[in-house]
C-alpha cells in the first residue's frame, strides 16, 4: 500500500449505511432479475408476487445476520415466516390479517374497560376475524396438498395457486439466504442458489438464457464490491493506510 498517500480522510471508515445500501441495491438487481426470469418461465406466475417476497426476505435475512442470530434459529424463522408470508400474499389475506391484528390489539383495552364496569368485549368480532384468516390459509394449504397428492399418484395437473405457493417459498428462501450471506460478506455462496434456481428452470422449459445476463452482471459487481469492502475493513482493523481511490477505480 506504499503507492497510496495516506491522509486523514483515508483512515476514516466509509459510511456503513452507504456501504450496505450499495450492497443491497446490487443484491436487489440480482434477485429481482431472478424473480422476473422465473415469472417469465413459469405459467401464470406473478412477477409482482415474487418481487414482494424477495424484498421482504432479503431484509429479513440481512437483519438476522446483522443481529448475529444463530444459524438454526435464523433458518427456523425464515422457513416459518416464509410459509406464513407466502400464504398471506398468494391468498390475498392481507386485509383479513390486518383486521384480525387490529381486533386483537384492542381486545386488552376492551377487557380492561369491562372490568371497570364498561361494556363487555366484543369476542365475536375477534373470533370472526381470526376465523376468516384461518379459513383462507386452510384453503391455500388444501390446494397445495391436493396438488402434491395428485403429483405423487402420477396424475399431475397444473394448479396456479399451488405453483405460486411453491415458487414463492423458493424465492423467499433463496432471497433470505442471499441476504444472510451477503451481510456476512460471502456473496458468491449467497447468490449461487438463486442463480441455480433460475438456470435450472430455464433449462427445464427450454427458454433462452437471456434473462441470466443481468443476473450475472449484477452478481459479478456484487462479489467484487463485497470482497473489496471486506478488505477495507481488514485494513482499517490493522490501521493500514489506503486511499479511497481504490474504491473508485474498482467501480
Amino acid at each position: 500500500m506504499s503507492g497510496y498517500a495516506a491522509t486523514r480522510s483515508d483512515r476514516l471508515p466509509p459510511n456503513p449505511a452507504q456501504r450496505y445500501a450499495t450492497l443491497l441495491a446490487l443484491l436487489a438487481l440480482v434477485l429481482g432479475s431472478v424473480a422476473l426470469g422465473l415469472a417469465g418461465a413459469v405459467r401464470d406466475l406473478s412477477g409482482g408476487l415474487l418481487l414482494s417476497l424477495m424484498a421482504i426476505a432479503v431484509l429479513l435475512g440481512w437483519a438476522l445476520a446483522g443481529a448475529q442470530t444463530p444459524g438454526w434459529l435464523a433458518g427456523t424463522l425464515i422457513v416459518l415466516l416464509g410459509f406464513a408470508t407466502s400464504i398471506t400474499r398468494v391468498g390475498r389475506l392481507e386485509g383479513k390479517l390486518t383486521l384480525a391484528l387490529h381486533t386483537l390489539a384492542f381486545l386488552p383495552w376492551q377487557v380492561l374497560r369491562w372490568l371497570l364496569n364498561g361494556p363487555p368485549p366484543d369476542g365475536a368480532l375477534v373470533l370472526q376475524s381470526l376465523g376468516d384468516v384461518a379459513r383462507g390459509a386452510a384453503t391455500m394449504l388444501s390446494r397445495l396438498g391436493g396438488w402434491l397428492l395428485n403429483t405423487l399418484v402420477g396424475e399431475p395437473a397444473f394448479d396456479p395457486i399451488a405453483a405460486a405457493l411453491l415458487w414463492g417459498l423458493a424465492m423467499w428462501v433463496t432471497a433470505a439466504w442471499a441476504g444472510w450471506k451477503v451481510r456476512r460478506y460471502q456473496p458468491l455462496g449467497g447468490v449461487a442458489p438463486a442463480i441455480g434456481l433460475l438456470a435450472s428452470m430455464l433449462y427445464y422449459v427450454g427458454a433462452r438464457p437471456i434473462s441470466l445476463v443481468p443476473v450475472m452482471f449484477g452478481a459479478l459487481l456484487l462479489i467484487a464490491l463485497a470482497h473489496h469492502d471486506a478488505r477495507e475493513q481488514r485494513w482499517q482493523a490493522a490501521e493500514t493506510p489506503f486511499s479511497r481511490d481504490v474504491r473508485r477505480e474498482l467501480a
